[in-house]
């Protein structure tokens, strides 16, 4: 994969196509402009089970390899699954209530942070995973607001910019 930059937008482009030909490699823009979007991915841990050890192992390989196809193209910048386990926490001004979460009941499991034009191109993108294929999914997608001085930082935060 090779990238150049015109204009504010970045050309990548393969350097062979599938048939050995570079005149026939496929490019792709990828704006400077583009969207971002949250994928919460979730299940529940019996559907999972449900899984034969064979089935769960070529899951396993199916979803890296879309996964990691995502990222190679810029589509995918962050892609990590998480524990199906956790706290719920709620309430106000400091009368909280926890709650474990039930792994029973439908939790997330994962999350991507992904970048298209457009939140019909990325409902596209999360119908292509093929988590759908194995057992009963649900992928929740948002867009991300772009907030003028929040995530611009560089670096950690230090505990005086936590007010602690």
């Amino acid at each position: 994969m090779t990238a150049r930059k015109a204009d504010d937008d970045w050309v990548l482009w393969n350097e062979k196509s599938a048939h050995g030909d570079p005149e026939r490699s496929q490019s792709f823009v990828v704006s400077s402009q583009m969207k971002h979007f949250l994928f919460l991915i979730k299940t529940r841990k019996d559907r999972l089970a449900s899984l034969s050890p064979e089935q769960m192992q070529q899951h396993v390989v199916n979803v890296r390899q879309f996964i990691e196809s995502l990222i190679s193209n810029g589509q995918i910048k962050v892609a990590r699954a998480v524990e199906m386990t956790g706290f719920a926490l709620s309430g106000f001004k400091g009368a909280f209530q926890e709650a474990r979460l039930d792994p029973n009941a439908e939790v997330v499991s994962a999350y991507y942070l992904v970048g298209a034009e457009s939140l019909s191109d990325a409902l596209l993108l999360a119908k292509a995973d093929p988590r759908f294929e194995d057992a009963i999914w649900k992928t929740e997608i948002q867009p991300i607001l772009d907030v003028e001085g929040v995530g611009e930082s560089e670096g950690p935060l230090e505990e005086s910019q936590l007010g602690l």
